[in-house]
């Protein structure tokens, strides 16, 4: 049986993929507009207060993905106890 690619399907995906990807790109020019309009004390304590936002989301996101580690390896320490006991 040949390979059938549905052509408008594809293009559609990757122009879809392709759009929301320069969407992200164009969606940072508000930064260095936003340094050029305001002055420099407003841009520097808008770009710390962000800053340290995302520290704070990076620093509990693996804090997270931490603890979800260390119940699975609780876990899997229990199980290997209860059958070795058997």
């Amino acid at each position: 049986m040949p390979f059938k690619m549905n052509f408008l399907t594809d293009v559609n995906k990757s122009l879809k993929n392709e759009l929301f990807r320069k969407a992200i790109h164009l969606s940072s020019l508000w930064m260095p507009l936003f340094i050029y309009l305001t002055d420099k004390i407003t841009a520097l304590a808008v770009f710390a207060v962000l800053l340290a936002a995302d520290f704070l989301v990076e620093y509990f996101s693996y804090i997270a993905a931490v603890s979800r580690l260390s119940i699975l390896m609780i876990i899997r320490f229990c199980i290997r106890i209860l059958y070795c006991q058997k």
